[in-house]
């Protein structure tokens, strides 16, 4: 009884397949919470008393999505400067 062969085609599919849900899924949600956030800020920015509030409520979602891995630290940081101005 030998040992049976490693196959390295049958990683390079399960690696191309990974890549392809990558792309296909994972990529157009973060884009899409991307510009909800992005919407979100942008009425933001002139912080009126309501807008305070909403600019609160942003840097919240902001620290979520960072915390949850869909922000990389870059994005987080240049959106929460855009909320506060900086």
């Amino acid at each position: 009884m030998g040992k049976r062969p490693r196959h390295p085609i049958g990683w390079m599919f399960c690696a191309a397949a990974l890549s392809f849900v990558v792309a296909t899924v994972f990529t157009p949600v973060k884009n899409a919470l991307q510009e909800h956030v992005d919407r979100r800020i942008k009425p933001a920015a002139g912080l009126s008393p309501s807008g305070h509030h909403a600019g609160v409520e942003d840097l919240l979602m902001l620290s979520v999505l960072h915390r949850r891995g869909v922000l990389t630290d870059e994005e987080f940081a240049a959106k929460k400067k855009l909320i506060l101005g900086i």
